[in-house]
């Protein structure tokens, strides 16, 4: 009896040994993949130029919903796999979007080529996400002003006296400093359909610029001012 305990111990530590060799490379190797169940999926939006705004350039892609229901009171909807705006925080070179005004702004305002990408990280499970982001984050990267055309003007005009404009003076005045400079107005006038003398949608009257400076203060240090 006393060989056969170490007999049996030998094989369990054996077996052990050979369990963890096979489990290795998933558990404490750190070059295995982090893509498991509750690991959050990052994913790259290359937005289109020849949309007609930020709304139309990322609608659609990697499980993302624009949803407007109002462009009138700046209100819309923006799904990230079927989740709420309230659980897919927003946020423009760094800066959380915070409110209606500042998502309409970004998504419906800005020319779409100022957006050079969307990074859109669907599921929660990242110690650098916000609180709220239960279903992931939308992280609009704005363009280098140097990538950008001098000069960038617009017009629209529609039903109900729908006319829009926008402005924007775009490069690099020096080596160390780039920026941009943007300013555009959209007006069209209140809806009552029925007839019955209540406004079924209200007036749009946006006034909207933008001032943003990128100085480059050293080899490993910039400097980011925006207005």
């Amino acid at each position: 009896m006393r060989w056969t305990r170490p007999a049996r111990t030998g094989l369990a530590a054996s077996l052990l040994a050979a369990a963890l060799a096979v489990a290795g490379p998933a558990l404490g190797d750190e070059e295995a993949p982090r893509g498991g169940a509750g690991a959050p999926k990052e994913e790259t939006v290359e937005l289109d130029e020849a949309a007609a705004s930020v709304t139309g350039a990322l609608q659609g892609k990697e499980a993302v919903r624009i949803q407007t229901l109002c462009t009138h009171c700046n209100s819309a909807n923006i799904q990230v796999g079927g989740l709420a705006a309230e659980l897919v925080p927003m946020e423009l070179g760094g800066f959380p979007l915070l409110g209606g005004m500042a998502v309409a702004y970004a998504l419906n305002c800005l020319p779409p080529d100022t957006v050079a990408e969307a990074q859109v990280v669907k599921g929660p499970g990242s110690a650098d996400l916000p609180n709220p982001a239960a279903g992931g984050t939308i992280s609009l990267e704005p363009s280098e002003p140097s990538e950008l055309p001098y000069l960038t003007a617009g017009v629209l005009a529609g039903t109900y006296r729908r006319r829009s404009a926008v402005v924007r003076l775009a490069g690099e005045a020096a080596p160390w400093l780039s920026g941009q400079v943007l300013a555009g107005t959209d007006r069209a006038d209140p809806v009552d359909d029925d007839g019955d003398g209540f406004n079924d949608v209200g007036r749009l009257d946006r006034e909207f610029a933008e001032l943003r400076a990128h100085i480059a203060a050293a080899e490993r240090h910039e400097l980011e001012l925006g207005a």
